[in-house]
């Protein structure tokens, strides 16, 4: 039942286990964040690729009766929470971005923590080996976490798809996309030059840090697009050093960043250890 003048949702019952049902009441807030929960719960079974457009206000009140006993009505909810259906989807969408902030980020920066005590830069080949060892294990962690976790990929897929669209209905959705994509870009940039910094490297004149940043980038959301398409191993898949040393595995991704970094990036003639 929805408290007429609050509009919140104050009934709770336990549909599955047949218990009493109870009486709640919720402030805005409180029902807001209930509704956007059952939302996440729903895309994340679905799968994010499939899209907001399912996430009706009736299946996820369905799923909250369902999971939680908790029965909300249009009328508790439109106009007071949210202004239309598609103003609570594209909501959805925004929570899932902001979840990009740090989703794939902190693996990163955890191995360039890790590795760096272990750095060799006793010579310049030496230095170079280091930063290929940095490379070849932040790309398989990268591949590894994305894989497991394409929710991230996923929402950048209909980010591009909504900027594509003729009609761009959706601009508020590619906004924050920007925006918090952006923020991310400045985030490795700052990991990417540190890892450069620290065995000597610099950025070769004419390119800069984000032009190094933006392709990876591309290059990454690329191969984790084609293994969620078509070839789910192939990017993962263990292949010998490009460098001829070591013998650890590398993966697609670590590779093709390897060489891409020769392109964007040179020993740093005025560095000291």
């Amino acid at each position: 039942m929805i408290d007429p003048e609050s509009g919140t949702e104050c009934q709770r019952g336990a549909p599955e286990s047949g218990a009493q049902v109870k009486k709640t009441r919720r402030s805005k807030d409180e029902l807001r964040k209930l509704v956007l929960e059952a939302a996440f719960e729903l895309l994340q079974a679905d799968g994010a690729g499939t899209g907001v457009e399912r996430l009706t206000f009736r299946r996820v009140f369905t799923h909250l009766e369902k999971t939680q006993g908790v029965k909300v009505t249009n009328s508790a909810v439109i106009g007071r929470i949210f202004e239309s259906q598609e103003d609570f989807q594209i909501e959805v969408v925004h929570g899932l971005i902001n979840e990009m902030d740090t989703a794939d980020l902190e693996p990163t920066l955890s191995i360039v923590a890790s590795i760096a005590p272990e750095i060799d830069r006793s010579s310049l080949e030496a230095r170079r080996a280091s930063l290929a060892e940095i490379i070849r294990i932040s790309a398989n962690a990268h591949i590894e976490t994305m894989v497991a976790a394409p929710g991230a990929t996923q929402t950048s897929l209909m980010a591009y798809l909504a900027a594509a669209s003729p009609t761009r209905t959706d601009d508020r959705l590619v906004r924050a996309f920007r925006r918090v994509s952006r923020r991310l870009a400045q985030r490795y940039e700052i990991v990417y030059g540190s890892a450069l910094s620290s065995v000597g490297w610099r950025i070769k004149e004419g390119y800069t840090i984000h032009d190094m940043a933006f392709t990876l980038a591309a290059l990454s959301e690329g191969i984790i697009i084609r293994m969620l398409i078509e070839e789910p191993d192939h990017g993962s898949q263990a292949l010998p050093s490009p460098t001829g040393q070591g013998s650890g595995a590398w993966n697609l991704l670590g590779i093709a960043a390897n060489s891409l970094v020769d392109a964007f990036a040179e020993p740093d003639p005025d560095w000291r250890p």
